[in-house]
């Protein structure tokens, strides 16, 4: 995940586009896809995926914790 990799970073502003871009690309029951279309965000693999909703909660616990 991009966003626990720009927190590292500390750029904290790129992180916090990256998140809110994940919270846009949810499913209809605000689960997150392994991968979602590049062009209209439609997810195209396995959904819901526990490693991405993981992946999501330790990025918003960097990001908190900067």
């Amino acid at each position: 995940w991009m966003a626990l990799y720009r927190c590292q970073q500390g750029n904290y502003e790129k992180a916090k586009t990256l998140i809110e871009w994940c919270v846009k690309h949810v499913d209809e029951l605000q689960l997150f896809a392994e991968q979602v279309h590049k062009d209209n965000g439609e997810p195209i693999s396995a959904s819901p995926l526990a490693w991405s909703h993981a992946m999501f909660i330790l990025a918003l616990l960097d990001y908190r914790d900067a």
